[in-house]
């Protein structure tokens, strides 16, 4: 089977556009093509590093004429590491650290609502919100069961630490155990505030029909207090690239709180990573 490798080997035509935007490919000097047949001929074996510092983020293949997407040769360079036992990497285990607590007892909860056996629908903050903060997963439930009649909550992991790290089996067991753990509870929907979770649950439980919290809350008219007139800028998730309704009802949500935006030049799909490999929230 023809690796993804081969593909950029033959396809990159060194144009430069990503590699005066991609801050991966400025750090190294290299072309995607460069880096392809370096994969191809040393699978990155001795320079495990360098497929781990790529924030597979998809803006090379909005840069690229050839709709090259870098991220995809960066996973299979991944994943073999993983399988020739290189990968992960010893800096990478406070994430692995992380996600197995996102999967214990001690954190997760999958639940229907407080005496209810079956809900409609699943409020899935993910794990970075709800370490960041978990009094804003409990108010947002709480908005959102006035919109939802029967609303469950699922608290736990996607899997997308594991997938990053080129785990891709262990991340697809995870997000299985999840699609299985809300059908449990009949639910039909989930509602996502991640938007790297919503990317990949979007991908992998189509049958849930996964929507993002910011589209819910702005369609469901969600008022916040005015804060006042001042100016800010947004960084955008790199897992929303693409994803216009998204990165709009974020805007929506912003400005009913009184602010305006500056839209700067890296914004909406042309956002650089902020080096939370898309787990990032507005």
């Amino acid at each position: 089977m023809t690796s993804y490798a081969e593909t950029v080997a033959v396809e990159c035509i060194e144009c430069d556009q990503c590699t005066d935007e991609c801050d991966f490919l400025i750090a190294y000097g290299k072309t995607p093509k460069e880096l392809a047949n370096e994969a191809l001929n040393t699978k990155f074996s001795d320079n495990p590093v360098l497929p781990y510092s790529c924030n597979i983020c998809g803006y090379c293949q909005k840069l690229c004429p050839e709709n090259l997407d870098l991220g995809l040769m960066i996973m299979e360079a991944r994943e073999k590491l993983v399988s020739e036992r290189i990968g992960p990497l010893p800096g990478h285990q406070p994430a692995i650290e992380g996600q197995e607590f996102y999967l214990s007892d001690n954190f997760r909860i999958i639940s229907a609502g407080t005496g209810a056996e079956s809900c409609d629908a699943v409020f899935f903050p993910g794990c970075v919100l709800s370490a960041y903060s978990p009094d804003l997963v409990k108010a947002t439930y709480s908005y959102l069961k006035t919109q939802y009649a029967n609303l469950g909550i699922a608290l736990g992991c996607c899997g997308g630490p594991s997938e990053l790290i080129g785990k891709t089996d262990y991340a697809n067991q995870i997000t299985e155990q999840l699609e299985q753990d809300i059908k449990s509870l009949d639910a039909s929907k989930i509602i996502v505030a991640c938007p790297y979770c919503y990317k990949r649950l979007s991908e992998q439980l189509i049958d849930l029909k996964p929507v993002s919290l910011y589209k819910v809350l702005s369609e469901a008219g969600a008022k916040f207090p005015e804060k006042g007139n001042s100016t800010y800028s947004i960084h955008d998730p790199c897992s929303a690239r693409g994803q216009p309704e998204i990165q709009d009802a974020a805007r929506s949500l912003i400005y009913k709180a009184g602010y305006t935006i500056d839209e700067h030049t890296h914004t909406r799909d042309n956002t650089h990573c902020c080096g939370m490999g898309g787990r990032c929230f507005w």
